[in-house]
């Protein structure tokens, strides 16, 4: 369903998985989407572009977070534009940088909640379980039903196929990582898994990634769920996915 007020929004995510999603579920509510890998590349097209909206992941490698949402405040006032400045992430922030963006959307969140904070909405975060509970179902089946009557078959299995081998990749780094006890390259790559396994609706991926960062946060992963658990949660995804979309 097309949105009731078309906007210009410009995406801010390192994360493939991310940016594709979002420019494809944005894109088919009728906004204009353009999108951008990195704030400095962000900076960089905003002359000449004009975005009523803009939506930035916090934990960008370069310039993020409170400094990014001040560098663009300032490009935007020297071009005599303005755009509401939406952050986003998978994981709720710290207060000193809610306060530099006009609202917050934690990830996994809905085209609703998004046409809420570019509406005006504060777009509460709502904080993450501290227990993970049971292992979750494959793929939340409510996530992926709203996809579907978002995206064509093709492009939603696109998606899912991206998601998957960026997750794959990432484990690979991973599991490198808990072998040299690189927390920081743990957290980060966890933290990139959950956050597009989360937008997807695959569930146990989440769940998993989740538990890592968690982990590495603390710095400690005697609990840190095996890379082969992760394995064996993307085989089942790819063998659910194969069976939907035969």
């Amino acid at each position: 369903m097309a949105a009731a007020h078309s906007l210009r929004i410009l995406v801010i995510d390192d994360d493939e998985v991310m940016t594709e999603l979002l420019a494809a579920v944005l894109g088919i509510e009728g906004h204009e989407v353009s999108t951008a890998g990195s704030g400095e590349s962000a900076l960089a097209l905003l002359p000449g572009h004009t975005f009523d909206v803009v939506l930035t992941d916090l934990q960008l490698p370069g310039l993020h977070g409170h400094a990014l949402a001040a560098a663009l405040r300032s490009a935007l006032a020297a071009s005599n534009a303005s755009a509401r400045l939406l952050g986003m992430s998978g994981s709720p922030p710290s207060g000193h940088e809610l306060t530099a963006f006009d609202a917050f959307l934690l990830k996994p969140f809905t085209t609703e909640q998004f046409a809420a904070a570019a509406a005006g909405s504060s777009a509460s975060q709502p904080s993450e379980p501290l227990d993970p509970g049971p292992r979750p179902s494959v793929l939340d089946e409510a996530v992926v039903s709203r996809l579907a009557k978002q995206l064509p078959a093709a492009k939603l299995k696109e998606l899912y196929e991206l998601t998957l081998s960026d997750a794959r990749m990432r484990l690979d780094l991973i599991q490198k990582a808990l072998a040299a006890g690189d927390l920081d390259t743990i957290r980060r790559e966890a933290h990139a898994i959950k956050g597009a396994a989360g937008m997807v609706g695959a569930s146990e991926l989440h769940q998993l990634a989740a538990q890592a960062e968690k982990d590495a946060s603390t710095g400690s992963t005697a609990d840190t769920p095996p890379p082969a658990d992760f394995y064996s949660a993307c085989v089942r995804l790819e063998r659910m996915l194969n069976t939907r979309f035969s």
